[in-house]
């Protein structure tokens, strides 16, 4: 609880909380006989904030630089 208490206060104290990482997107389309199609799109930019916890309605920027891909299912 303190660790995460700490984190918010660092978190909001800073000017450079957030930042932006390159997130690879693709649908993933359900097919007949239980197979799927993907269909890559446009690259995204997401912000995500440079904590330890996810703060201001982000995930922090360690975990989404290991999470690049994000797959979009279409039904």
């Amino acid at each position: 609880m303190l660790l995460y208490a700490g984190d918010f206060v660092v978190a909001h104290a800073r000017r450079d909380a957030t930042g932006q990482i390159v997130v690879h997107q693709f649908y993933a389309v359900r097919l007949k006989g239980k197979k799927v199609e993907y269909m890559p799109i446009e690259d995204a930019n997401e912000t995500c904030s440079r904590s330890i916890f996810p703060q201001m309605g982000y995930r922090p920027c360690w975990w989404v630089s290991g999470h690049r891909t994000r797959q979009i299912d279409v039904n």
